[in-house]
């Protein structure tokens, strides 16, 4: 009887070993399939899928898809951005067949990563959503949803927009390189034409640039990128894109500026370290306040003209600009689209001249020193865009072509990239696409006499003139955007380019 206690005695511990490991088992699987639950709950919940389809069939319905396509923040749509704002959400993503996201939509926020590294119901055959919903939660819960809708599910099919690199778009719609000529004999005599929209090509310092010339009516020329409006200026030589500050254009929908104070970042003096007057028999010192950087400390007069060339201390606009693109370019992570690309502050003389043809009045003496740029827009009316001194060329950190003196790669135009636009000294134009009725600094020398610097300014009427460096003018901050550079769009006021 003892032996059969026993044996029941082991079976009992044999059968409870089993029933544990079992359970043990069971337990694991269960913690698996409970953590594959919670981590699915933190992307598609029922509450962010039935939201993801609600804005996906309004996208669909309403013809409003393409807006979307890639990657959208937001849109001028006023019914989606209140059905936005109401679901709380962040951001859409519209996937377009044989998309690489890693590629194609540069400077994803880490959660955006995490979710498209373990998405898996990409259909390049159908529509696909993903949406980033708002949240108070922690950081580490990840608040998005996907779908995947049939074409049967509207009435309509998305439009795909087309994606293109940007330089290559422009040069192709102007006939390609090859149909691409120099401006004919006495082009720059005259303003551009009222509906003159025209290309031409001229050797910059990297090579064979091309350049947008003609009326802001028919240059489509008009880009947003960074939530900022710009309009293109010309191809460098190194194929990088020149563009100029031309207004805000927050969740990058607006509407393009063609006059008035939004059209620049804002005002400020060219440099307002001007020095007191100082007499030395011949001249006063006061020359090398009209570079972007200039030799000695700020406020005092120099003391050899050689720190009229020395590049130790900044300028006030040249500070004003760096402040704006760290804020708005470097912080908020587009500074990887920007190519560093030189600006050209000439700062080469003429000599002691008369000075004629663009700077009339009396009191300011028949001896005065003279800059190369406005004397032969002025006088001979012939602009270059090649810097001839290498440390006039401003750059970041290319000390082969460029002088390596800035800290941020963005400049102003030069006095003959305004022209080359279709601009002139003493003579008004409204109709340019630089034309903004309002003073704005370029990035050129003008005149030293008696004491008083002058840089060259575009008018308020459209016309170059040269303007004393101690009063405000409007900072349109230029950057140079990399040579493959891709957006959508067509360039026109309606459906700007859009950097994606």
């Amino acid at each position: 009887m003892k032996n059969i206690k026993g044996f029941v005695m082991i079976e009992t511990i044999i059968v409870i070993t089993i029933l544990t490991v079992g359970l043990i088992s069971l337990y694991s699987s269960y913690s698996v399939i409970l953590s594959k639950s919670k981590v699915k709950n933190n992307y598609d919940n029922i509450e962010y899928l039935y939201k993801t389809y609600f804005i996906g069939n309004y996208l669909v319905d309403n013809n409003v898809f393409s807006n979307f396509t890639i990657y959208k923040q937001d849109t001028l749509d006023n019914d989606l951005n209140f059905i936005i704002d109401n679901l709380s959400i962040d951001k859409i993503y519209v996937i377009p067949k044989n998309f690489d996201y890693k590629v194609k939509i540069p400077n994803l926020d880490g959660s955006s990563i995490a979710y498209f590294n373990k998405w898996k119901d990409y259909d390049e055959n159908k529509i696909n959503i993903i949406v980033k919903f708002k949240t108070d939660d922690v950081p580490s819960k990840i608040n998005f949803a996907s779908v995947v809708l049939n074409s049967e599910d509207s009435a309509t099919s998305p439009p795909t927009e087309e994606l293109f690199i940007l330089a290559d778009h422009i040069l192709n719609e102007r006939g390609g390189k090859e149909n691409i000529t120099e401006a004919p004999a006495g082009t720059f005599d005259n303003i551009n034409g009222s509906t003159e929209n025209v290309m031409y090509k001229m050797e910059d310092d990297y090579g064979m640039s091309y350049y947008l010339r003609g009326a802001k009516d028919y240059v489509n020329n008009n880009i947003i990128f960074a939530e900022h409006q710009w309009k293109i200026v010309r191809i460098n030589g190194d194929g990088s894109i020149r563009i100029i500050y031309n207004g805000t254009c927050p969740n990058n929908s607006c509407i393009i500026n063609t006059t008035g104070i939004s059209t620049q970042i804002g005002e400020s003096a060219f440099n307002t370290h001007i020095s007191t007057a100082i007499w030395n028999t011949t001249y006063y010192y006061d020359n090398k306040y009209m570079g972007y950087m200039y030799g000695g400390a700020a406020g005092e007069a120099s003391t050899s003209r050689m720190q009229a060339t020395t590049n130790e201390t900044s300028s006030t606009i040249k500070i004003y600009l760096d402040n704006w693109y760290l804020t708005n370019i470097q912080n908020k992570g587009y500074h990887s689209y920007i190519s560093d690309t030189l600006f050209c502050n000439d700062r080469q003389l003429e000599g002691e001249l008369e000075v004629v043809g663009y700077f009339t009045g009396t009191g300011f003496g028949t001896s005065n020193t003279a800059y190369a740029a406005p004397q032969r827009l002025a006088n001979t009316k012939n602009p270059n865009i090649k810097c001839a001194q290498k440390n006039d060329r401003f750059t970041v950190s290319d000390t082969v072509k460029g002088n390596g003196a800035l800290t941020y790669p963005i400049g102003l135009l030069t006095p003959d990239e305004t022209a080359i636009a279709g601009l002139k000294f003493n003579a008004s134009n409204f109709t340019n696409y630089l034309h903004t009725n309002q003073y704005w600094w370029t990035l050129g020398p003008g005149l030293w006499s008696v004491g008083i610097a002058y840089a060259v300014c575009v008018y308020s009427h459209g016309s170059l003139i040269i303007y004393n460096v101690s009063n405000g003018g409007g900072a349109r901050g230029v950057l140079n955007l990399k040579s493959e550079t891709q957006v959508t769009g067509t360039g026109t006021t309606s459906d700007p380019f859009k950097v994606v």
